[in-house]
């Protein structure tokens, strides 16, 4: 938008993948190119500047280029997490309330003894229907509820523990 109404007129990125990871962005941005209104693309790691006179090909194959890098590194990371899953391991770090326990290649998760009856108690007082989002929030929040980093929970943090499957009747089986 802010380029569009020529606000901003030049764009500074770190590598093209961060740009346009797809056909359609690359081709927005060659078009601004092209119609001048974008004067220029500084790409910081390969020291490029990207003109409306510049090789616009070339730029399009650059901008192929990071859409593969970002679809292959999709399906690497799905790939590598359903491996994770199908030898029995989390396949990512525990969530609040949960710790990692077992040997490496081997970690699974299960309710923290410190963390997990504060959850569980959100959970509960949520299925009362008596409260909303905002007043769990509150709730939390007076008494005590911290994230690992020791700051209090966001609200839309708060709304992911309690839609996440993970936690499920996780906090009725006494940690186990």
């Amino acid at each position: 938008k802010d380029i569009r109404t020529g606000r901003i007129n030049a764009i500074l990125v770190w590598k093209e993948n961060r740009l346009a990871r797809n056909p359609k962005e690359s081709g927005i941005i060659v078009q601004l190119l092209q119609d001048r209104v974008l004067e220029c693309i500084y790409v910081v790691s390969s020291n490029t500047i990207i003109t409306p006179d510049s090789d616009h090909m070339i730029s399009q194959i650059h901008f192929m280029m990071a859409n593969q890098f970002s679809r292959n590194l999709s399906s690497d990371v799905r790939r590598g997490l359903e491996y994770k899953a199908k030898r029995g391991e989390y396949p990512r770090p525990a969530p609040l309330g949960f710790e990692t326990y077992g040997e490496v290649r081997k970690r699974n998760i299960r309710p923290s003894k410190e963390a997990s009856p504060q959850i569980r108690q959100l959970f509960e007082l949520g299925a009362t229907g008596e409260y909303s989002l905002t007043g769990l929030h509150k709730y939390a929040d007076m008494q005590g509820f911290r994230t690992r980093r020791g700051k209090g929970i966001s609200k839309s943090h708060l709304h992911s523990i309690l839609t996440n499957p993970v936690y499920y009747g996780q906090f009725y089986h006494n940690g186990e």
